[in-house]
């Protein structure tokens, strides 16, 4: 995949670093991520590292999205930790919030995982206060699942290919 009506996907490099640092910084974004508030700098370098080795070890995985040549976010589909169930990530800075971005790109992501056969079921995860995230799960079809991803802290999400 390489665009969406507005988005352009890309693979992160090395030189994205400075998009994760301003992403992984802001206190407002990361609130709901596992860390739960601002990423110290090993932990940005370590997770921009692992969406690479993803990418190397698995031939799929988060992508960066570009709009107007500008990086806005990632989203993309993961193996959970070490399981066989694949997750849809996603992320947008808050300059472009309220565009309808995050519905565009998982949709795009949720439609290549069950095109390119990758996946049979696809997941999702939401802390219970991030409407917004669990809001664009919803609208691309998932409903909520008995599964168990990270923790009761989350509420799951899931949809199958036939259901798509």
């Amino acid at each position: 995949m390489s665009e969406s009506p507005r988005l352009t996907y890309r693979k992160p490099a090395p030189e994205d670093l400075d998009f994760f640092r301003a992403y992984l910084c802001d206190p407002v974004l990361t609130r709901f991520l596992p860390n739960e508030g601002p990423y110290p700098e090993e932990m940005i370098v370590a997770y921009l590292q692992s969406r690479i080795a993803h990418w190397e070890t698995h031939g799929f995985g988060s992508y960066l999205l570009d709009l107007d040549s500008k990086t806005v976010g990632y989203c993309g589909l993961e193996f959970v930790r070490d399981t066989p169930y694949i997750d849809l990530r996603y992320g947008l800075l808050q300059a472009v919030w309220g565009r309808g971005l995050a519905l565009e790109a998982a949709r795009a992501c949720l439609a290549e995982g069950f095109e390119s056969g990758l996946v049979r079921t696809l997941y999702g995860a939401a802390m219970p206060e991030n409407k917004a995230s669990i809001a664009v799960l919803k609208k691309i079809g998932m409903k909520p699942c008995d599964v168990d991803l990270y923790g009761d802290e989350v509420v799951h999400f899931c949809v199958s290919a036939n259901e798509a």
